[in-house]
């Protein structure tokens, strides 16, 4: 992600309930907190795993790379001046990316 945006992307796995804090914080409601951390801990665990090729079936398309998503939501944006300023925090699960600060 770093390469991809410019921006400094720090790893970060937080307990479950640390995550449904942190999304509580950043204004979801208690009962949907949880329930999405819940579902990115079942993703880690590996419950919703699926190989590469379940997708294309089900998208009538190949899938697309999830660098080409990102270059493709941020080749207008303009980077930031300072790299630390621009950091973010992500927790990622599998193949499940959340940004936590």
């Amino acid at each position: 992600m770093t390469a991809v945006t410019g921006t400094r992307v720090a790893y970060r796995d937080l307990p479950t309930e640390e995550y449904a804090a942190w999304l509580r914080r950043a204004g979801l409601d208690a009962a949907t907190a949880h329930l999405v951390a819940a579902l990115d801990a079942s993703i880690a665990h590996g419950d919703l795993k699926a190989n590469r090729q379940d997708r294309a079936p089900l998208l009538g398309r190949p899938a697309t790379p999830l660098t080409d998503v990102v270059l493709a939501a941020t080749r207008d944006r303009p980077q930031p001046a300072n790299e630390a300023r621009g950091a973010t925090a992500v927790n990622c699960r599998g193949e499940v990316g959340r940004i936590v600060a």
